[in-house]
């Protein structure tokens, strides 16, 4: 959008209200854009409404980019949904961790490696590796408030690790594998038919993807020692990447003082570097100030019109605008529709 149009007036003061409509970490980046495609590719295959993909190169993204997506498939009613999204994510969608795991030694270090890599392309939980003399287990715990999507994106997490896991074992080493859910079976289970349906265990104590101790400590047929060193070697060099991400942390400042935008300068004081190192470490990441705050200012317009019924020229003041012409050219450029189309095409349940 237009970065250089002034903030209104009228525009200040009204974060209390975004903050109620709608958690900040969904602001977050949390989702790898190669799920993002994966997405698309979904609804385009049941002729839904599919998002226009983002610009730029393959990063997280926040919750929000995604919530057109999980809408069209009815993730928050129809939450097993999750379990056909996990299962149609290959492998080479994982990056890194997927590959670290395939060619992991067994498979005990295959799920080492998918709790060591996973927030590259997943942020949306906390990640523990546990085991015993019985079972080795990897345990999830929801990291952002999901709200009615919780469920759906455990299903879809959980049977992505599965897949990723059973890539490695043979059929007999995969009955001793499972997903754990800490809630009884639904009542439409029976709508779910896949490779993955026998493993599941509803009931459980935790949120858990796991094995046998026995199966998870055979050696792997897959294991290839180079390959292994190599994705360990790319996986450590991305957290380190995604650890000092700039990028991210700018988000999070915006996210948090919108719609009253600071400058870069602003922002260079609260990270405590000069204007010039915060614009050079942006340039190292392909990122431009005024870019970031186009997407956020974007993001916060798409919540607005898919969840309310505020009228466009609210939202325009919410979004920090004082025009309705350079809102709707930059809202274009950005989503290849007008805003009105927007909300007519991706409109869900309002919250107002």
């Amino acid at each position: 959008m237009v970065g250089g149009d002034k903030m209104s007036t009228a525009g200040r003061g009204n974060r209390r209200v975004a903050a109620r409509d709608m958690p900040a970490g969904w602001f977050e980046p949390a989702i790898h854009t190669s799920y993002f495609h994966i997405f698309a590719r979904l609804l385009e295959e049941r002729d839904l409404p599919s998002p226009r993909p983002p610009a730029g190169l393959a990063r997280l993204l926040p919750i929000i980019d995604f919530l057109p997506s999980f809408d069209a498939i009815l993730a928050a009613t129809r939450p097993l949904s999750g379990v056909e999204v996990g299962m149609a994510i290959p492998g080479g969608a994982h990056g890194p961790m997927g590959m670290a795991a395939i060619s992991s030694p067994t498979i005990r270090d295959a799920m080492e490696a998918v709790v060591r890599y996973v927030p590259m392309r997943n942020g949306l939980f906390n990640y523990r590796f546990a085991e015993d003399d019985r079972l080795v287990t990897i345990q999830m715990t929801p990291r952002l408030d999901l709200r009615a999507y919780e469920r759906f994106l455990q299903y879809a997490t959980a049977v992505a690790i599965l897949n990723i896991l059973r890539a490695i074992s043979e059929p007999l080493t995969l009955s001793e594998g499972f997903i754990g859910f800490p809630w009884h079976a639904p009542a439409d289970l029976g709508s779910v038919h896949n490779v993955m349906s026998p493993c599941f265990r509803f009931g459980e104590a935790a949120f858990s993807v796991g094995f046998t101790a026995n199966a998870a400590r055979k050696p792997s047929p897959t294991a290839d020692v180079d390959l292994y060193r190599l994705m360990t070697m790319a996986g450590e060099e991305e957290l380190t990447r995604i650890s000092g991400n700039v990028g991210a942390r700018i988000r999070k400042l915006l996210n948090a003082q919108a719609p009253q935008w600071p400058t870069l300068e602003e922002v260079a004081s609260q990270l405590a570097v000069s204007k010039r190192t915060l614009a050079r470490r942006l340039s190292a990441e392909n990122l431009a100030y005024q870019d970031l705050i186009d997407e956020v200012r974007s993001e916060l317009a798409c919540w607005y019109l898919r969840q309310t019924s505020l009228p466009i020229g609210e939202i325009v003041e919410r979004t920090g605008f004082s025009e309705m012409s350079n809102f709707s050219r930059g809202f274009k450029r950005l989503h290849g529709i007008s805003p009105r189309e927007y909300r007519n095409r991706y409109r869900s349940n309002p919250a107002d």
